[in-house]
């Protein structure tokens, strides 16, 4: 039974992990080596292992105010969720999410935000179930017809 964990920044799989996400989105987005909004400093990680320890997928939680300026401080942003091609279909995503969603909880946020996109049609459909609502785009890709963004009351 695959397992969540929380882990660094400096956690050796989030390296690799993390560049095949930047990359497929390089993929899907038709822009390959494409800048991708970084990840905070600060943020909080989880990983998705298999039973042999295998990193199978990540996200992040991190400040809002990390891609807003004048976010509320009580608002997170979830990033880099990515589960590997060949384990995707189990319900790691989900795991993940719910990891998020907890920890988001633990650390007293009222709600959740993400950006996303219309080339990342099964992550729409993740998050619509997962209890986020379309909300107005924001940040980086504010102005880009393709960004897509979430939020979820936690309170």
């Amino acid at each position: 039974m695959p397992s969540i964990v929380r882990v660094t920044a400096a956690d050796p799989d989030l390296a690799r992990l993390t560049a095949e996400v930047v990359a497929e989105y390089g993929v899907r987005y038709n822009e390959p080596g494409a800048d991708v909004a970084p990840v905070a400093d600060d943020a909080a990680w989880v990983l998705v292992r298999d039973d042999d320890g295998t990193a199978l997928g990540c996200g992040a939680l991190q400040p809002w105010a990390h891609s807003v300026a004048d976010a509320p401080a009580d608002v997170g942003e979830l990033k880099r969720m990515y589960v590997v091609p060949s384990a995707r279909g189990r319900g790691l995503s989900r795991l993940l999410v719910t990891a998020l969603v907890d920890l988001a909880r633990e650390r007293g946020l009222s709600a959740l935000v993400l950006e996303t996109g219309v080339e990342q049609p099964e992550a729409m459909a993740l998050y619509a179930s997962s209890g986020f609502v379309p909300m107005p785009t924001w940040g980086e890709y504010a102005d880009d017809p393709r960004s897509r963004c979430f939020r979820h009351e936690l309170a």
